[in-house]
């Protein structure tokens, strides 16, 4: 059960502190384009155990003074690498650090510090009571001030924990039982089994013998009667194992439980036994599939060892990020059962089952761990009879955004003066009410008049345009949920690509469309009514280039220009947003990378990869844009990545 730890900082541990000497100044509260200033926060007596779970964990600051919403007050996070953080005034200079988070603006920026708080309460000098330090620092040169010496809005550290789960090898026990002066032995091997562990306790390495001293039993124990002479059978207690008493007084008391349910999936990514499993030059590789009902129940599985029918004979998954549609599959099976002949086969179209397709690589503890890589409506599957006795089906699908495609209009759906997430809620529960939703809240609201589509239009691209004006996306995720979320900001790279020996990439490739660059770009609107119903006359915004320093400055006679018209902008500001937005995204010119690489399915299209090809001179962190998987034994993967690159 997780526990809550929240504390403001104290006066006497907050101010600027100078990274390149150590010096402290309690007094002062600001940062400057100085690149040495660091607003400091220690928290003491952090009543967080060693060795914890570090559910999640929040730093939020609160800016006082200075020009909070633009990108010059970026600020970003570290946090000191050390066991105990001493009282500022005695911080030296070479201190390590650890992050730095992501950069955030705002009058009030909470940061995601739960790697950072991972990191140091899991150092082995690290004990529950200790101090931990922060520090911010700006990423451009404008001043800010933050609150600070004791006030209300003082730096607030919030962390949720939790004990960790030990995890137990399978084990043999040799139970020594003494009955009416014979002696008899039963040996147990119980499952791998996962044990809540209470930080502090007694440490069981597995796997080893356990020997109890003998006990004396006078009746029948699980489903063996202990009585006569000789070797009694071997005593099934898997279920459950004590292991106490010597006349009354117990010894050792340990509880094997049930068999777990799998890991979720996102838990195993980070596991070592997933890692070691990938790392392997000879990865064992394989995928199932289930049928699911409309009402989501697993009616079939293809493949795996709780197969009902024969497993897919080959395909392959694409996830596709910045597509409405992020998810497409192909798939083949070599089972003529599989023919559909009424809407109540599992693969005929209109049953409207859907098909989820899980990746499998077998780790050294002999278990399968599995990756969904998407769930899918099928297509009419085609079929193949080459006479030989072998029939092969295959089946092409897609995930949920295409079935809210076929749901064209009927009539408009007024959504005027909604917020985001109600607008999309609204068209989804009348085009698709089938479906589940995932939907973030936004305070982004449309104009007053704004109607959604005309009849026979599709409802997907009035969500995307939503989703786009309120800085949000909208896609199916791997279990089929029609996910409206926040754009993800860039974080550190979840895999490492980096020529030589163990790489697991066997091929890489780079080029820039030079076509996508801008350096001006105009938003107009076509809204007519605010959101109180008031006659308003369009607008228009334009933003250009206009740092001479720049390649693109549009001081050089060399115009890239793009109008963009939107019937959800009835401001200036949110058109000046729409545009400079815009441009930011097409002033820099983008690598589009290509890899070949072996399995990494847990990739989602946002996270970051670190590449280093130094003969192609491809360097650097690069974004997942889309992938495609093979199913089957070893199979292989080509990635898609994009990253700017800076133009001087």
């Amino acid at each position: 059960m997780a526990e809550l730890w929240s504390q403001r900082v104290t006066a006497e541990n907050d101010g600027r502190w100078f990274a390149h000497n150590g010096a402290w100044q309690p007094t002062q509260n600001e940062l400057t384009g100085d690149a040495n200033h660091r607003f400091l926060t220690r928290f003491t007596g952090v009543a967080v155990p060693q060795g914890v779970e570090i559910v999640s964990a929040s730093l939020t600051y609160t800016i006082v003074s200075g020009s909070p919403n633009i990108n010059g007050t970026r600020t970003e996070v570290l946090a000191l690498a050390v066991d105990d953080a001493p009282a500022p005034n005695a911080t030296p200079a070479s201190t390590p650090t650890i992050g730095p988070t992501e950069g955030l603006v705002g009058a009030t920026r909470t940061f995601d510090v739960t790697s950072l708080v991972q990191s140091v309460v899991s150092r082995p000098g690290w004990s529950a009571g200790n101090a931990i330090t922060f520090l911010a620092r700006q990423l451009f040169g404008v001043t800010v001030a933050f609150a600070y010496n004791g006030s209300a809005d003082a730096t607030l550290l919030t962390i949720e924990w939790e004990r960790p789960v030990q995890e137990l090898n399978a084990v043999t026990v040799a139970v020594p039982v003494t009955v009416g002066g014979i002696e008899f032995t039963y040996t147990v091997t119980p499952a791998t089994v996962h044990v809540p562990a209470m930080v502090g306790a007694v440490t069981v390495i597995a796997p080893r013998a356990l020997y109890a001293q003998p006990i004396t039993v006078a009746a029948t124990t699980g489903t063996a009667a202990i009585s006569g002479t000789g070797q009694a059978p071997p005593l099934d207690m898997a279920a459950r194992l004590h292991v106490p008493v010597t006349v009354g007084v117990a010894l050792l008391s340990l509880t094997i439980a049930p068999a777990p349910p799998p890991i979720p999936w996102r838990r195993l990514v980070e596991s070592p036994l997933y890692r070691e499993a990938l790392d392997s030059r000879q990865p064992v590789t394989d995928a199932r599939v289930e049928i699911l009902s409309p009402d989501g129940a697993v009616i079939a599985t293809l493949g795996g060892p709780d197969a009902t029918h024969p497993g897919v004979v080959g395909g392959s998954v694409t996830c596709r990020g910045g597509d409405a549609i992020r998810w497409e599959c192909d798939l083949t099976f070599d089972n003529h059962d599989l023919v559909p002949l009424s809407h109540h086969d599992l693969l005929h179209p209109l049953s409207h089952n859907a098909v989820r397709v899980w990746w499998s690589i077998l780790l050294a503890d002999g278990t399968w761990g599995e990756i969904p890589v998407g769930t899918y409506y099928l297509d009419w599957p085609s079929v193949s009879d080459n006479g030989d006795g072998s029939v092969s089906l295959t089946a092409r699908g897609a995930d949920a955004v295409a079935e809210v495609k076929r749901a064209r209009y009927k009539d408009p759906i007024n959504i005027g003066g909604m917020p985001a997430h109600d607008a999309v809620r609204t068209i989804l529960e009348d085009r698709a009410p089938w479906a589940t939703l995932a939907l973030t809240p936004s305070t982004y609201r449309l104009a007053k008049d704004y109607e959604a589509g005309e009849p026979g239009g599709d409802p997907v691209d009035d969500i995307m345009r939503i989703a786009q004006a309120a800085g949000m996306e909208f896609f199916a995720d791997r279990m089929g949920v029609l996910t409206l979320a926040d754009q993800p900001e860039p974080g550190s790279a979840v895999e490492a690509f980096i020529e030589g020996p163990g790489c697991a990439m066997t091929e890489i490739s780079a080029s820039i469309d030079l076509d996508s660059l801008l350096n001006s770009v105009t938003v107009a609107s076509t809204v007519t009514q605010d959101e109180e119903g008031n006659e308003i006359e369009p607008v228009s915004a334009h933003v250009q280039d206009d740092d001479p320093t720049s390649p693109l400055w549009v001081g050089r006679g060399r115009v890239r220009h793009r109008r963009i018209e939107h019937d959800y902008v009835e401001t200036e500001e949110q058109a000046r947003n729409v545009a400079r937005r815009t441009l930011d995204e097409h002033r820099a010119a983008v690598d589009q990378i290509e890899l070949i690489t072996f399995a990494r399915p847990h990739l989602d299209p946002g996270d970051v990869i670190a590449i280093q090809a130094d003969r192609a001179r491809i360097t650097g962190s690069r974004q997942v844009t889309s992938w495609s998987l093979a199913l089957g034994d070893m199979s292989g993967q080509r990635i898609s990545a994009a990253g700017r690159r800076g133009l001087s």
